[in-house]
Formats: C-alpha cells, structure tokens, sequence
C-alpha cells in the first residue's frame, strides 16, 4: 500500500511539474512572439499605448529625465531598438540620432501630420517665436518646424488614422482591436480638448516665457499667448544681448510666473526670476516619471501648472 502511494505521489509531481512547465513555456512564447516597436521618447509611447493596449511592447529610448535635443544612445539602447519591429520618431530636428541606422524600420510621426492642419497651427499661433518656426519647404519637409506636436491634442488625433494603418501591418491579426482603440482614443481626445480650452479660458491675456519652444502648439491649441523663449537654443545658454532682450519683454508684460523644463536644467531660469522678482514653475512636456504616465497625464498636468502659476487656481 505504501508503494503504490508513493508511486501515485511520484506521477502526480511528474504531472504537476509538467504542466506547470508548459504553462511557462507557453507565457515566454507569448511574450516572445508580441511585436516589439520602440520610440525615441516618451509622449510617443503614451500614444501608441492607447493604441496598441496589451498587444504590442513599447521601448522607450530616451529617459523620462533627459532631453531628446541633448540625448546620446547606450549600447543597450541600440540593442533595443535592434531588437524592434517598427522605431517611431519625431523629426530630424528633435531625434535625428535615432533616423540613419535604421531607416528601413523607421517612422517619422511629424510627417503624418496634415500640412495645412501645422502650417496653420504655425502661422496662427500668438506670439510664438521662430526658433522652429521656419516656412514647411518641399525640399525640408517638417524637418525645421518645432517637432513638439504632441502638445496639441487636435494634432495628436489627426495622426491616429495613419498610426493605425502601420500597427496594422505589423500586426494584421488584432487589426480590429487597433481600429477600436483609435475610436475610443480620438473620442478621449475630444473630450480633453474641450475640457483644457474650459479651464484655461481666463488665461489667454497671460503671456507665457518658457525655457525653450517647447509648448507653441499647446499655446496655440488652448487660446493662450505665448511670450518667448529663455534659451535661444534648448540647452545652450543665451547670448547676453538675447538674455537681456528676453528680460525686457518680460518685465513689459507684467506677469508673475516663466516656466521651466523637467528634463533641461538651467541656471539662467533662477538667475532671471531673482532679477526680476517672478516665481519659476516648471513644465513638463516628456512624462514618463511619477504619476504622468498616460497622454492625458501629461496634458492635463501642465494646464494645471500654467493655471497655477497665474494664480487662478
């Protein structure tokens, strides 16, 4: 009796063992076999995950805490975007480091924009500066434009379709799935518009110096006025004819607040703020750190800090 319950104990750990494998073996073959895409930065990988939910891995290349102007790949952040199916950037002018050793894979999401839809966000954005704002050539296209798209939501949602179109054929299996999510998403969209352009409504007399031209499409996009930048060139500190020039128009324009960066750290912003006795408040237009982990995070974050900043709120 002894030995057949020590045999039935045997097969039974042979049998447990042996599912409990299959059922390992099957989770890394699922894994495995889930499409790789990487992105250069953040806000990229916040859009294509409203896309893509559990269907596909997204690498992000550049640190939630460093800049794409300044940014230097590792060798293990080669490997990464060796290893991916499709690589989406912005434009030459934000990640060109990311653009030449893999242009057979490489997606340039500037470029899905519609033109007349940036021109016009371009031209008729209030007050911005021209650091990027060079005239879209045919022989340049969007390559000298600023690449900060992302902060417009209605830039964001005219992207999807042509988004959706490469998912697909990545992955033509769970075509419908990214077809649903583009719905739901563009509908979000929509709703986050309406709902900023609402908060920020009394602001629109403000002008806004950040540090660099980070944010003319989310100033254009909510009705605000954009003053200038601190920095001529982000991360280069300004010549001291443009550092004076920059002060002057904010002393003009009486405002209390100027806007940092979180992934670009200046001692100019202090050095400003103490002369002339305004409070920094800092932007963040990357996310990827804390709790602005999704596209609405990092939009709604920043309204909340330009409102703060004036004092509404």
């Amino acid at each position: 009796m002894k030995n057949i319950t020590k045999y039935i104990i045997g097969i039974s750990i042979l049998v447990f063992g042996f599912v409990a494998c299959s059922q390992k073996e099957n989770n890394e073959a699922t894994q495995i076999d889930k499409p790789k895409i990487a992105v250069s930065i953040y806000p990229l990988k916040a859009i294509l995950a409203e896309l893509v939910g559990d269907k596909m891995e997204i690498e992000v290349i550049v640190p939630p805490n460093a800049s794409p102007h300044t940014f230097e790949p590792t060798p293990i952040d080669i490997q990464k975007i060796e290893k991916a199916d499709a690589i989406f950037y912005v434009n030459r002018h934000l990640d060109s480091w990311l653009v030449k050793p893999y242009n057979d894979k490489s997606v340039p999401v500037l470029k899905m924009i519609d033109r007349n839809l940036i021109e016009n966000t371009l031209h008729h954005c209030t007050g911005c500066g021209n650091e990027h704002h060079n005239e879209i050539e045919a022989t340049n296209e969007y390559e000298s434009i600023d690449p900060h798209f992302w902060t417009s939501p209605k830039l964001v949602k005219n992207i999807l379709p042509k988004l959706v179109e490469i998912l697909i054929k990545i992955d033509a299996e769970n075509a419908e799935f990214y077809r649903s999510k583009e719905k739901e998403f563009s509908e979000a969209l929509v709703n986050l518009d309406e709902k900023i352009k609402a908060q920020l409504q009394h602001l629109k007399n403000y002008k806004i110096f950040t540090l660099h031209n980070s944010f003319s499409y989310f100033i254009n996009n909510f009705g605000l006025t954009y003053g200038g930048a601190i920095e001529e060139k982000a991360g280069q500190e300004p010549s001291t004819r443009y550092f004076y020039d920059i002060a002057k128009q904010i002393k003009e324009a009486k405002i209390a607040a100027i806007f940092s960066e979180a992934q670009l750290k200046s001692n100019i912003m202090e050095n400003l703020a103490n002369e002339l006795g305004v409070k920094v408040f800092e932007l963040d237009p990357i996310g990827g750190k804390d709790s602005l982990t999704t596209y609405f995070d990092i939009i709604t974050y920043n309204a909340n800090v330009i409102e703060k900043a004036f004092g509404i709120k």
